[in-house]
């Protein structure tokens, strides 16, 4: 719901007041200071005069003057935001004008509507606005005529009748242009452009208010040139590209909060929310959607209330909070007569949707049934396609699958004609499943499959990779009814060809947008490259390799098990059957640091591995035991799991004793990491690896045991450089030492902002303040081209991030990922100080030793855990391998120094005569014992 402009004199000129034939010099610039005051937000002053005045006018019974000077007075409570004060001033100044002082009666009819219009009482404001027409058009007064046909095309567009307005708003602009009114001829463009949108013509909608743009930039008109940009974000938002429509009502926002007393800004404040909220920023978005719905209240905005109270409950259903979502929208509901027609229909609608959410799908089509039949007469055609889709999604989810494939082809009909693309995936998404319960499955792939096409289309709506994510995951409903129908159908085709067209739709799916990251911005206008599953067993997995592809849905979890010659399908249960519940459980069970170091209950550790290997690892049994190195690409809560962690049953432990694991995003991240088309140039200089740490200094002080990994790494090995980065990821110097190095090793905090993933950071400069501290971001690593091998993340929960459905862990690791890194060493959760220096050390000792990466880490790994003190998996557990496996770097270990080489041989020299001492010693001891006195013979 976009709260367009209500354009009827929400910001407003002053010049339209009549005259007054006996209106001394003094009292004429009394109000011209007044009207300065006003439009300048200083209405405390103007009162102040106004009411200096006003004494003399009762002292002298001017009626007239005193009418004027209430009428002033509206105006100055109009533009302080106080709709309350302004209609009692605007009722009063009527009350006491004569009735043959036409002039002033209209002036105060004119702000008694504006100050209607903005609390939302739009029928007393269409009262109103009737009386002052005849009034107008009586005495010739054309300005006036003007003013009331924009507040009576208003009051048709808010009953939803754009057709009805058109013929006043044009009957306005021509008033207006034939006046040479700029100001007014702007904001009736503006009126325009929405009743054309109304009636379905949006390239006239857009030219339309892109003419205002360009009038009122002119002009330096800073209210119409506000509203114009608001528009043209709602159009953006209704064409599907959130991104692009925020920095519109940004912009918007920050010209109108400019504007003192306006409800503009709130309205911008709105659609500031509806964007968070379709980016995935719900606490971001609810925080401004309470802020508004508080200072509406106060201000008496009603029908910005209302819009903030709906969309505050939609971002609460997407929370999964559905009672308090039901309790807002009737909320909004009950602020009667304040919605205009679209925005009751869009309460309704989300009313519908949590109620169904909630198990009442019945009421839900009630609700909306009820509303056809109250505004279906009404409704523009725009939008009775959204209203057609959600009754037809309700009544097929509620087992009407007759009426409700009715309604939605008729959404996929109206849709195609308003291009509302977003809409009509979502119909035909829902029609396609609705073919699947009355087994057609025939018609149903053909429907998924147009929709899935639209999909991939349509992602071009924008470039912003945030988008494309959200995006991505929006459509999970859709890869989640047409993959599990793959493996299903066509019944006559073979079952490995229906595995692979499976696997090969998910592949156009999973981590499609950390791929286009990956390839960097200028190849995502190119077509996207698919993988299939014939390219995964052909050129990408290697001997010995045993992929593990899942993909997690309300009804069952999908695990595609590959190797290079055999390719299966197991089905687990889903989420709707408690799997999300068991895999939180044992994340807990692992990330939970022991009580006391060292200990923990390990038995009940090892029942519930095996109890979980059972589940998910016996499936694969066999190929499992014929594998060196498991790939596991997890989805959705899957990415909870340390897969190495589980007991395969086979005696030797977890399967991380057994096997290597390694995360990654999907198969076709692996095959676009193993391209060497896209793979980066080697480091240019001599930098085996670059050291990465917190400046000192400030209140935030580096790790000790990070600290201690950085010097050991100098000690130990060549090549290695240390740097506290001052500015930001992109400051030159930093960029030459990256471009330097083939490990790079990040030893510092890291803060998550699972919110908005990609400002999650590395702490390179705790300069003592918050908003002084610099970090590393996400955005940032992920927009450079980094040569390095290998990166590091020795952070605590630097693998972690928000996991978006199908598209994985957006964050650090996947950072590191698109700056063309092929394999990241990262945390799953809060580590262990000093647990994790330990294991850096054996990780890199391999590491030099000639060891893969994963090799490596697997190696150290178990070397922390065959040590009691860390056995508990707390401490050994929590990083993984993110990417390619194979990486090897080559790393040095330092010669010794000669004070360093003699210390060490005069230590070796005092070892060995110790032990030939001791030797000398026993063989003394022993020689004295045979030679001693013997025992007397009796």
């Amino acid at each position: 719901m976009i709260a367009l402009v209500a354009v009827l004199l929400l910001a407003g000129t002053v010049r339209a007041q009549p005259s007054s034939p006996s209106l001394s010099a003094a009292d004429s610039a009394v109000f011209a200071r007044a009207d300065f005051l006003s439009l300048a937000g200083r209405s405390a002053a103007a009162l102040d005069l106004l009411d200096s005045l006003r004494v003399a006018a009762v002292r002298r019974q001017d009626r007239s003057l005193e009418a004027r000077i209430l009428s002033a007075r509206s105006v100055a409570y109009f533009f302080n935001g106080r709709m309350r004060e302004a209609e009692a001033a605007a009722r009063a100044a009527l009350a006491v004008a004569a009735p043959t002082d036409t002039l002033r009666r209209m002036a105060s009819l004119r702000w008694l509507a504006a100050s209607l219009s903005e609390q939302g009482r739009v029928l007393e404001m269409r009262d109103v606005w009737a009386r002052l027409l005849p009034m107008a058009v009586a005495k010739r007064d054309r300005r006036h005529e003007g003013f009331a046909q924009l507040g009576l095309a208003f009051y048709s567009m808010h009953e939803g009748r754009g057709r009805d307005a058109l013929p006043r708003q044009l009957r306005a602009l021509e008033i207006f242009r034939s006046l040479g009114d700029g100001f007014w001829t702007r904001w009736t463009l503006t009126a325009l452009g929405r009743a054309l949108g109304a009636t379905g013509d949006v390239a006239a909608q857009r030219r339309c208010w892109q003419e205002v743009a360009e009038l009122a930039a002119a002009a330096g008109d800073s209210g119409a040139l506000g509203d114009a940009w608001n528009n043209l974000a709602s159009l953006e938002w209704l064409q599907g590209d959130p991104a692009a429509a925020e920095q519109g009502f940004r912009r918007a926002f920050e010209i109108r909060r400019a504007q003192v007393g306006r409800r503009d800004a709130l309205t911008a404040a709105v659609n500031i929310a509806l964007c968070d909220a379709d980016l995935g920023r719900f606490r971001e978005g609810a925080t401004r959607l309470e802020s508004v719905i508080q200072e509406s209240a106060e201000r008496g905005f009603l029908e910005v209330r209302a819009n903030a109270l709906s969309e505050l409950a939609g971002i609460r259903r997407q929370e999964g909070r559905v009672e308090e979502a039901i309790a807002l929208q009737r909320q909004a509901l009950a602020l009667n007569g304040t919605l205009d027609f679209n925005s009751e229909i869009d309460v309704l609608t989300g009313l519908a949707f949590a109620l169904a959410d909630a198990g009442r799908g019945t009421e839900a089509i009630a609700l909306l049934s009820d509303a056809r039949r109250r505004f279906g007469h009404r409704a523009s055609p725009g939008v009775v396609p959204a209203l057609d889709y959600v009754e037809g999604n309700l009544r097929v989810q509620n087992g009407d699958a007759v009426a409700g494939m009715r309604l939605l082809r008729s959404s996929i009909a109206g849709t195609a004609r308003f291009g509302r693309w977003r809409t009509r995936m979502e119909a035909l998404t829902a029609l396609g499943i609705a073919y699947i319960a009355v087994q057609e499955p025939d018609s149903a792939i053909a429907l998924l499959e147009f929709a899935a096409s639209l999909w991939a289309e349509a992602r071009g709506v924008s470039r912003d990779p945030e988008w494309r994510e959200q995006e991505g995951a929006k459509r999970r409903r859709l890869f989640a009814s047409l993959i599990p129908l793959r493996l299903d159908w066509p019944v006559e085709v073979p079952a490995d060809r229906r595995v692979a067209a499976a696997f090969n739709d998910l592949q156009r799916y999973k981590a499609r947008t950390l791929r286009e990251r990956m390839r960097g911005p200028a190849p995502q206008a190119e077509p996207f490259e698919e993988t299939t599953l014939d390219q995964i067993q052909q050129r990408v997995l290697r001997p010995g390799e045993l992929l593990l592809e899942t993909f997690v849905t309300p009804e069952t979890t999908l695990v595609f098990a590959i190797t290079r010659d055999s390719a299966r399908v197991v089905r687990l249960p889903g989420t709707r059957l408690g799997i999300g519940a068991r895999l939180r459980a044992w994340h807990r069970l692992i990330s939970a640091r022991p009580a006391r170091a060292g200990v923990g209950d390990l038995t009940g550790l090892d029942s519930s591995a095996a109890q979980l290997g059972r589940f998910w690892l016996t499936p694969f049994d066999d190929l499992l035991r014929a594998s060196r190195c498991v790939l596991f690409a997890p989805d959705g809560e899957l990415n909870l799991l340390p897969l190495g962690t589980l007991d395969p049953g086979w005696g030797t432990g977890p399967l991380l004793a057994a096997r290597e694991v390694v995360a990654i995003p999907s198969a076709g991240v692996l095959a676009l990491l193993r391209d060497p088309a896209v793979r980066h140039s080697s480091p240019r200089g001599r930098s085996a690896l670059l050291a990465l740490t917190p400046a000192s200094g400030g209140s935030d002080r580096p790790m000790s045991g990070a600290a201690s990994e950085v010097r050991w790494l100098r000690r130990t090995f060549v090549g290695v450089a240390s740097r506290s980065p001052g500015a930001s990821a992109t400051d030159s110097s930093l960029g030459i030492a990256l471009a330097q190095c083939q490990i790079l090793h990040v030893a510092t905090h890291a803060r998550l902002d699972d919110e908005r993933p990609w400002l999650s950071g590395l702490l390179v400069d705790p300069a003592g303040s918050e908003d002084r501290t610099r970090w590393l971001r996400a955005t940032e690593v992920a927009r450079l081209r980094l040569p390095a091998r290998l990166a590091v993340l020795s952070a605590c929960e630097s693998g972690r991030g928000r996991v978006l459905s199908g598209e994985g862990v957006q964050g650090l690791a996947t950072a590191f990922l698109s700056a063309g890194v092929p394999a990241v060493v990262a945390s799953l959760w809060k580590v262990e100080d000093r647990a994790t220096e330990s294991l850096m050390r054996g990780f890199y000792r391999r590491l030099a030793a000639g060891e893969t990466v994963a090799k490596a880490l697997r190696g150290a790994q178990l070397d922390l855990k065959r040590d009691r003190r860390t056995a508990h998996p707390f401490f050994w557990a929590g990083f993984v391998v993110v990417g390619e496996p194979t990486v090897q770097a080559e790393l040095h270990r330092k010669p010794l120094d000669p004070p360093t080489f003699a210390v060490v041989i005069g230590l070796v020299i005092a070892i060995v005569l110790a032990i030939l001492g001791y030797r000398r010693r026993q063989t003394r001891m022993a020689h004295v014992t045979q030679s001693g006195p013997m025992s007397p013979i009796s």
